[in-house]
């Protein structure tokens, strides 16, 4: 595969790693195709052959890449893809991964409750979409274990910021916003209600980027005179537009069209800054979001979103609300990643140096899939090239020959994007309409494994036919 050049894809995404030994990126490039061709966290069930399988284990437990070298390369790679638009949202998002560790013997940190004692590492990502909503990739990600030692209870309330988790969200904010700071598209941080913090919020107003933060808290606004609460202030705003948001599917949640009404409001937030902070009360602008009359037993949108992006005009409000909803696609990735085809909570690894690293590389495939799903639904039009190499288009029509229409193909034969994630969904087990919507990241992911293999021997027939007994292929 790799004599496509640079329409392969592992090669986009790490052909900037910076390694000690040069035969360290290819051999990278090799076990993140192997991770797509085959979907899984355990290395013995994605490295099938012993002498891969022992490699993959020497490069992840000696520490021979780190997963702060593979970010990089992913998040040049996920710049470089780049979008047309004024805008790449960004929305930045906590999780956590839990690892099998009962012997507590290794350096991982504490997951959920000290009751619970459970071990992983905490991680917060963010991803680039487009206004359109089409994941470019992972532009940030920072990683971090907990104590597992419970501290003793303070009587005082005050932590310093150092001591705060609010500063791993502020660290990706960062480096997200470094990562494009040579980038014609300016990024617009978007985070949910976790952002609703005081540190948080204060390097959002200081890096005058664009943002959109869910509110948490109801807060006091205005000056000590004037001091009255958030949501009182919003609520004798008259309505300013009514909008239809469409929901997708989640926990406890069904897919539906929620129509609500959107007020607006510029409020002095009066926040309470560290101890010793020099810093005045920041304006910014307020929309509050809600929906009236939800579905019988549906939780209504309720929104309060804090956002320093113009709100003077309903197109102004919208395009904050639009960026909110882009939220959801990191939800979509964390399923992947998490729960999904690449089920990283099942990686079986000795050190957290070594979880971080596997569990980034697997992260690439995940967002790779979340971006042909996407693709397809956003911007269906477009050819299979924008996504897909020549030697895996063939594989593809090689596959589905027999349901090829004319009518799904453009061009020299190319087929859209639309139509090429769909065989590969088809390949995966979906099964249209009965599915219940347009394919999703399971059968998508399912049908890559079998497309990854199928590119491959079609790759080796063409560069060797006389060993399997053919005369020399045609490219």
């Amino acid at each position: 595969m790799q004599s496509d050049g640079d329409r392969v894809w592992a090669w986009e995404e790490f052909r900037r790693l910076e390694v000690d030994d040069e035969r360290l990126r290819p051999r990278t490039m090799r076990m993140v195709r192997r991770a797509m061709e085959r979907g899984g966290g355990r290395i013995s069930e994605v490295f099938c052959d012993a002498a891969e399988r022992q490699g993959a284990y020497d490069l992840l437990e000696g520490a021979r890449v780190s997963g702060e070298a593979l970010m990089a390369s992913m998040s040049a790679a996920c710049v470089e893809r780049g979008d047309d638009g004024e805008f790449v949202l960004i929305p930045i998002d906590g999780s956590n991964i839990r690892v099998v560790d009962r012997d507590k013997r290794t350096d991982l940190g504490l997951v959920g409750t000290y009751t619970n004692n459970a071990r992983g590492l905490q991680v917060v990502s963010a991803l680039a979409v487009t206004e359109h909503g089409t994941p470019l990739g992972l532009c940030a990600q920072t990683w971090w274990t907990r104590s597992t030692k419970k501290k003793p209870r303070s009587h005082s309330t005050y932590r310093p910021v150092h001591e705060r988790e609010s500063r791993y969200t502020v660290w990706t904010i960062q480096d997200a916003l470094r990562s494009y700071s040579q980038s014609k598209c300016k990024p617009w941080i978007v985070v949910d209600r976790g952002g609703d913090a005081t540190v948080i919020l204060d390097e959002l107003v200081r890096s005058r980027a664009r943002f959109t933060v869910r509110c948490s808290w109801n807060r006091c606004v205005g000056n000590r005179n004037t001091q009255a609460k958030l949501r009182g202030v919003l609520a004798n705003q008259r309505v300013q537009a009514h909008y239809t948001v469409h929901v997708p599917p989640g926990h406890k949640r069904k897919e539906r069209l929620a129509r609500v009404a959107v007020r607006r409001a510029s409020v002095e937030l009066n926040l309470k800054h560290d101890w010793q902070a020099k810093r005045s009360n920041p304006t910014l602008n307020v929309l509050w979001i809600h929906e009236s009359r939800p579905p019988h037993g549906e939780k209504p949108l309720d929104w309060m979103l804090y956002t320093n992006s113009p709100i003077e005009t309903v197109n102004d409000m919208l395009r904050v609300v639009h960026s909110y909803t882009m939220r959801w696609r990191i939800e979509d990735f964390h399923k992947t990643w998490k729960s999904g085809h690449c089920r990283v909570e099942e990686i079986r690894l000795r050190s957290a140096a070594a979880v971080r690293t596997w569990a980034t590389l697997l992260a690439a495939v995940a967002t790779r899939i979340e971006r042909l799903k996407h693709l397809a639904r956003t911007e269906p039009d477009l050819a299979a090239t924008v996504e897909l190499s020549d030697i895996e288009l063939d594989a593809l029509k090689l596959l589905k020959r027999q349901q090829k229409k004319k009518t799904e193909v453009v061009g020299d034969g190319v087929p859209t994007i639309a139509v090429a994630v769909r065989w590969i969904a088809d390949l995966g087990g979906y099964t249209g309409k009965s599915s219940g919507g347009p394919p999703g990241a399971t059968t998508i992911g399912r049908g890559l494994e079998d497309l990854a293999v199928a590119a491959r021997v079609l790759s080796m027939v063409r560069e060797n036919p006389k060993e399997f007994g053919l005369a020399r292929m045609k490219r």
